[in-house]
């Protein structure tokens, strides 16, 4: 049974303006924000529709960000990301990769889960993998309204490829 709903952030929950760059959120946010001193959101927007979605879940279960570097902590937007989830984990502070499976049952037992409990989301086809590898209930963000169908399925206990 899902418990806790955690979510990779980078082209999940926060995406770039440009939606045509191809490359890593991190460096984007490295290269316009602090060596170019560009505002935090003129460079990037944060999907709203999902937060409110996942905001409208969070009364019955808590909600955590999984993300692998630094971007998540700009001040412009972490005080938006401590109202909306109880937890930030951000691989490089724990020295992780979350390609590999052990990444996954680190973050569960950091959130004081069992990671069959935790619903896992990620736009990258390998963080989903090493996630369910670990145990962990994982889908893969495509867009908004594939990955509402598909949280609403697993919560509703069915399979995340069955809801596909």
């Amino acid at each position: 049974m899902i418990a806790y709903i955690l979510s990779d952030f980078s082209r999940v929950i926060l995406m770039p303006k440009d939606r045509s760059y191809a490359g890593e959120l991190n460096d984007l946010y490295r290269t316009k924000v602090l060596q170019d001193g560009m505002g935090y959101f003129d460079v990037f927007d944060l999907n709203e529709e999902l937060l409110a979605f996942l905001g409208s879940l969070g009364e019955n279960y808590p909600l955590g960000i999984f993300t692998s570097e630094i971007v998540q902590n700009d001040p412009a937007v972490r005080p938006r990301l401590e109202q909306a989830f109880r937890d930030v984990v951000s691989a490089q502070d724990l020295g992780i990769r979350k390609t590999e499976k052990e990444a996954y049952l680190t973050v569960a037992k950091s959130l004081q889960q069992e990671p069959a409990a935790v619903l896992y989301i990620d736009d990258k086809e390998e963080n989903v993998a090493a996630a369910r590898d670990a145990g962990l209930h994982a889908i893969r963000y495509v867009s908004n309204s594939q990955i509402m169908a598909d949280i609403r399925a697993a919560l509703a206990g069915k399979n995340e490829k069955e809801a596909r």
